[in-house]
């Protein structure tokens, strides 16, 4: 029995030493925990974004304590994730994108990472993130203004993107907006269509009015012209009509009537074979929608051919000299002004002429009411 007894001691005792010894005698144990300790990095928290020009976008981010460096993440739309660029150094904290189309919208957010030997411990991301449209700044409404009678629609639109904006009418009694930005006037009165993209505001008064007994005419007028064209004319390859009247030996004189645009065009072409000269001129517009009319002129000889353009308010036009430019904006020499000049009123003449003797109208039937 004995025995048994010292044999249990000696077995507790040696346990004993050796619990109490383990640290003094074995330390390289502890230094191997603490070197496998869990290395962390710390998610950088997204701080700034902004627009600059038509293709930049600035954006920033927290410095992280001891990272090594950052890796910039983008997507676009509904795409995903992308890595846009690893940047070296726990102080650079900022980025610039350059690489964007405008009227597109990014999404951006960063990591951030240490080295722990040779392993790369990365950080996660912030649920923040960053979001902005690029050349946001530069985007347009398609109308900064409407005059509509009752019970009409047109659709607004922001040009420049294909993203869709939230709209809202400031009015709904007067205009109502639905989610494509399409309208619908209900009764006489003014609203502001709002369209938010991008934290941006665009909008667009709308006056609804009943029309004039002048326009009312006016829109009649045109009417009679578009279906006598319709009857008369013949299609070209974009559906438009047109009607050719010989009006003396080098003069042809053009009504047409574009579908596309819905306007009426008047053109004068003059061809001259023996001078190896044509000239043709082109005034385009429909009154019943806007005073507004463009005039293009062309003269072409040798194989060379001149475009210059003007515009006027029809109402206006007693038959006074326009002035016309060059497709670079630069004034035409005075050559060409005269002869589109020339053009202009010799149109109008015949045009007037025509109308009176075939339709019972005038240009000032057309919106030209001061022309005589």
């Amino acid at each position: 029995m004995r025995g048994k007894w010292k044999k249990a001691l000696c077995g507790i005792l040696t346990g004993l030493m050796l619990a109490t010894a383990v640290p003094a005698a074995v330390p390289e144990l502890i230094s191997a925990t603490e070197v496998q300790a869990a290395v962390t990095v710390a998610a950088p928290a997204m701080s700034s974004i902004k627009i600059s020009g038509k293709k930049k976008i600035i954006f920033s981010w927290k410095q992280v304590k001891g990272a090594a460096g950052y890796r910039v993440y983008r997507k676009t739309g509904n795409s995903g994730w992308k890595t846009v660029k690893n940047i070296a150094g726990s102080k650079n904290i900022t980025f610039t994108d350059t690489k964007v189309n405008t009227g597109s919208r990014y999404t951006y957010t960063v990591k951030a990472y240490r080295k722990s030997g040779k392993n790369t411990i990365w950080s996660g991301y912030n649920k923040k993130r960053l979001t902005a449209i690029a050349g946001l700044n530069y985007l347009t409404m398609n109308k900064a203004s409407l005059t509509l009678a009752p019970k009409k629609t047109y659709t607004l639109k922001i040009n420049g993107t294909s993203l869709k904006p939230s709209w809202k009418s400031s009015n709904t009694k007067v205009v109502s907006v639905n989610s494509a930005g399409k309208i619908t006037t209900v009764k006489t009165g003014t609203a502001v269509i709002t369209a938010t993209l991008g934290g941006r505001k665009f909008t667009c008064k709308v006056t609804v009015k009943n029309p004039t007994l002048a326009n009312t005419r006016l829109t009649q007028n045109y009417t009679k012209l578009k279906k006598y064209i319709s009857q008369k004319g013949k299609y070209t390859e974009d559906g438009s009509q047109f009607i050719n009247v010989k009006v003396d030996k080098e003069s042809t004189l053009m009504l047409g009537y574009l579908k596309k645009e819905d306007k009426i065009d008047i053109g004068l072409l003059i061809s001259m074979p023996s001078d190896d000269v044509q000239a043709g001129l082109d005034i385009i517009g429909n009154c019943a929608k806007s005073d507004t009319i463009s005039v293009k002129s062309a003269v072409a000889s040798e194989g060379v051919a001149v475009l210059v353009t003007s515009s006027t308010k029809a109402s206006a036009y007693k038959g006074q000299n326009l002035t016309f430019l060059y497709t670079n904006g630069k004034k035409a020499m005075s050559e060409l002004q005269d002869s589109s000049n020339t053009m202009m009123r010799a149109a109008m003449e015949a045009a007037n002429a025509y109308l009176k003797k075939n339709l019972n109208l005038t240009m000032k039937d057309l919106g030209f009411t001061a022309y005589k």
